[in-house]
């Protein structure tokens, strides 16, 4: 893969840990070995999702009652975890399903729930739009992934993993594969990650030693992710990434220290790992991965290459972790790839017991400056999330994968750029002056959005065929015009040959 990742997979990816929560064995051991982190909150060891755990919001339901179901229209869904194709919500909605890496299955030894649980929430919300599954196991098998949905005549793809560690401008190579699929005509829509209570972005700030200064000193606390969490013991999982733009060759490191009556130990130092793209902006990545005890612990990071230089080159600095928060964490920045791709749907996390956008939902700006956010969708819409109660982007970007196709089964007259404006216009808070960086456009409306489209395409039908619409009605029973109005059995006039 030109530019791309071309390290093994044990030292350079690194599938990161499920979201925000610690302790998710099965998933764990699969993103040990690979380079993508879940876009959810949720381990991957408990049982299937049930359809019947699903508790749609009002609009889903009120759209499948007017007949848009997703008819027409095929929804590829492209997941670090393997899929249930055996599942009763999927068997009859499946035309396709492939694996992408060396010696990978699409059943993926067993691992499965949150690829299932993804799909299964596409195929609840479009309970008649066809299905591609596709499992990568690699960043470079991600990519093939991605295109092979394209290939197959995806409408929409629903990426349901980011990448960490890696370019948050577009430029990473899934980044660039999702903007070439949207420039086919796909739509491509993707969690914004869970990252915000664990990340920090800014400037690098050295003091006398070389040690960055945070707003609160050198030192920066882990903290559980979980609100109901005590303890930080579990696995650990950090990234640093820093910007060098005058090219003055500044080397960090990011250290992990454990508070101990004789004084703090220094417990891991981060490893080099390869870059996404080239050298070029200087961009330059470590990691540590490690498990800890019960404890006190805290990162710092130290530059090797003198305060004096560091000071000089405006260094822009970025931690990030998927297994605890930051005592001094920083959420704006915190949306990953792919959802920082040019012309990418990304899908921020709507807590509807609060109100508000989720504490865990990534945030923008992204690195060159654009919003990062599009629009958020709720996530109390299963009763259960394999393994855990709580839910993250994964479910929104799925669950606006299925309005996307409610929205093209409504006008199937729509590419991709009028199925997003859809959404986004629609959106509850969309009356806003400007869309921000945490919301976007706002929560997601799905009954708005299919309203919007059907009155749209009725507008346009009426004033393009003026003179014959009484004939028109009078015919529909026999030329199936009536169709238009339920929202089904239309020809698709934008979708690619399958």
């Amino acid at each position: 893969m030109a530019g791309g990742d071309d390290g093994g997979l044990l030292t350079d990816l690194g599938w990161l840990a499920v979201g925000v929560v610690v302790g998710a064995l099965a998933a764990a051991a699969v993103s040990a070995s690979l380079g993508l982190a879940l876009g959810s909150i949720g381990a991957d060891d408990g049982p299937t999702v049930e359809r019947s755990n699903l508790t749609l919001p009002d609009g889903a339901g009120e759209a499948h009652d007017r007949g848009v179901t997703g008819s027409n229209v095929t929804v590829g869904v492209l997941d670090a975890t393997g899929f249930a194709t055996g599942h009763p919500t999927l068997r009859d909605r499946v035309v396709a399903a492939r694996a992408f890496g060396p010696g990978n299955r699409v059943g993926n030894g067993g691992v499965t729930a949150h690829g299932t649980a993804a799909a299964t929430t596409v195929a609840a919300t479009a309970p008649d739009a066809d299905l591609l599954l596709a499992n990568a196991d690699s960043p470079e098998a991600a990519v093939r992934g991605m295109q092979w949905l394209v290939d197959r005549g995806a409408d929409v793809v629903v990426v349901e993993f980011n990448r960490l560690g890696a370019p948050d401008d577009g430029t990473a190579p899934l980044s660039r594969a999702a903007t070439r699929a949207r420039d086919a005509g796909v739509l491509v829509v993707a969690p914004t990650g869970n990252q915000a209570r664990g990340h920090w972005a800014g400037s690098l700030r050295p003091d006398r030693e070389g040690a960055h200064e945070f707003p609160d000193g050198v030192r920066n606390g882990l903290v559980p992710l979980s609100p109901s969490g005590s303890s930080t013991a579990g696995p650990v999982e950090l990234w640093v990434t820093w910007t060098d733009p005058a090219g003055d060759d500044v080397d960090l490191t990011l250290e992990l220290y454990r508070d101990a009556p004789a004084g703090p130990e220094r417990v891991a130092t981060s490893e080099p790992v390869r870059r996404d793209v080239p050298r070029t902006g200087r961009t330059e990545r470590e990691r540590i991965e490690t498990s800890v005890g019960p404890g006190s612990y805290y990162v710092t990071v130290r530059t090797d290459s003198g305060p004096e230089s560091a000071s000089a080159s405006d260094v822009r600095l970025e931690i990030e972790s998927t297994t605890h928060g930051l005592e001094q964490a920083r959420p704006a920045g915190s949306v990953a790839a792919p959802a920082t791709a040019r012309g990418v749907l990304s899908v921020g996390a709507y807590d509807g017991d609060t109100g508000n956008v989720a504490v865990h939902s990534g945030r923008g700006p992204t690195a060159d400056g654009r919003r990062g956010v599009d629009v958020v969708a709720p996530v109390g819409i299963w009763n259960e999330w394999p393994g855990r109660g709580a839910t993250g982007t994964s479910v929104a970007a799925a669950y606006a994968g299925g309005t996307a196709a409610l929205v093209l089964d409504a006008d199937p007259s729509l590419g991709p750029g009028g199925v997003e404006r859809a959404l986004e216009s629609s959106a509850a808070s969309a009356d806003r002056e400007t869309p921000d960086s945490i919301a976007g456009h706002g929560r997601l409306d799905v009954r708005r959005a299919v309203e919007r489209v059907a009155s749209d395409s009725a507008v346009r039908t009426e004033r393009a065929l003026p003179g014959i619409a009484p004939l028109a009605l009078l015919a529909a029973p026999l030329l199936g015009v009536a169709s238009i109005v339920r929202g089904r059995g239309r020809a698709v006039a934008w979708r690619r040959d399958r």
